[in-house]
């Protein structure tokens, strides 16, 4: 992502910027909302709360799912 804002900073792409500027921000929200659903998940288990669960697996399913696919629109890797 910072390789493809670095190309569109150099050639003046003022407005790639502003749309690499928010998907680094929806990236970073989704980050967050990952972080405290596991952190949610592993209260509900502690106390057996399995339905809740099931419904906090699915949304963390869905944040992981919307940050694969910057990973596939920027071809990066989390792990670069």
């Amino acid at each position: 992502m910072q390789k493809v804002w670095i190309k569109a900073h150099k050639s003046n792409d003022f407005e790639k910027i502003l749309n690499i500027g928010k998907d680094i921000k929806t990236l970073l929200h989704s980050g967050n909302e990952i972080l405290r659903l596991k952190r949610e998940l592993q209260d509900c288990l502690r106390v057996e709360n399995f339905d809740k669960a099931i419904d906090i697996r699915k949304m963390i399913k869905q944040h992981e799912n919307k940050r694969d696919g910057f990973d596939a629109i920027y071809e990066t890797d989390r792990f670069e």
